[in-house]
């Protein structure tokens, strides 16, 4: 595992004359982590290729002029900044789920939960991008008269938050449906003393061991030329896709793939 930590901070005063002063803050700091243990995406087993690391940053900064402009009028203008982009999973690529699959469909295989969650050979091959940041702008004009002080002044304030995410391959998941004829085995009568709980699991084993796929899940986009929705994944995972349809014409009521 490799990590890096970088914390560079500073911090400037400076008097321009008797009745001006700037100041300004910088705090940045950068966390690197490959692969990304925090959010559990290490590789599933030994040797498997798909692993993916995270880089985060925190970002601050502030600046401001201090000004008198008479013996009792004192003018201070603010100016600041902070932002958090964050770029996760960003070492995971198509090719390497296509190595791990050892065929060219190139899908995530997704484990049920047997009782306890299975660990599937892969994490869950995406991609994402986001930064929330923020920007204030404030002045504040100060009156000192006798015993009183009078405040005047304005803010503002701008928050923005932008989000990239990217499946690479489709997630195909094995489990029993509802129209398989295979769950007519799994009943109480088949396993005298099972509890409904393990006789669940055991429909899911069965289907995990047999390779009933219950679904494939991906991620389509809309053709701003033909007003269509297009699944989106490559042209290989399309294909294989149209392959299980003609042996499933309903994903949802697959039963095992011929192999």
């Amino acid at each position: 595992m490799a990590s890096q930590r970088y914390y560079p901070t500073f911090r400037l005063d400076y008097n321009l004359s008797d009745r001006n002063r700037v100041s300004f803050a910088y705090n940045y700091q950068k966390f690197t982590d490959a692969p990304d243990t925090l959010n559990n995406q290490e590789a599933s087993f030994p040797g498997f290729p798909v692993a993916a690391g995270q880089t985060s940053i925190r970002l601050g900064w502030s600046g401001s002029v201090r000004t008198t402009v008479t013996n009792n009028i004192v003018n201070e203008a603010r100016l600041g900044y902070s932002g958090a982009p964050v770029s996760l999973l960003r070492r995971i690529q198509q090719g390497h789920v296509h190595r791990q699959r050892r065929e060219p469909a190139g899908f995530s295989l997704r484990f049920p939960t047997i009782n306890s969650a299975l660990t599937s050979p892969d994490r869950r091959p995406r991609r994402s991008r986001c930064n929330a940041n923020t920007l204030l702008v404030e002045d504040t004009v100060t009156w000192l008269k006798g015993r009183h002080s009078v405040s005047l002044g304005g803010s503002f304030t701008q928050y923005d938050v932008w989000a990239k995410n990217q499946t690479l391959v489709p997630s195909m998941n094995f489990d029993m449906v509802t129209n398989d004829p295979a769950t007519a085995l799994f009943n109480a009568a088949n396993f005298p003393g099972a509890s409904a709980t393990n006789v669940t699991a055991a429909g899911r084993l069965y289907a995990l061991l047999t390779g009933r796929v219950s679904s494939i899940t991906g991620n389509a986009r809309l053709n701003e030329s033909t007003g269509q929705y297009e699944y989106s994944a490559s042209a290989s995972s399309v294909a294989a896709c149209g392959r299980l349809a003609d042996t499933c014409r309903t994903p949802s009521a697959c039963l095992p793939l011929s192999r």
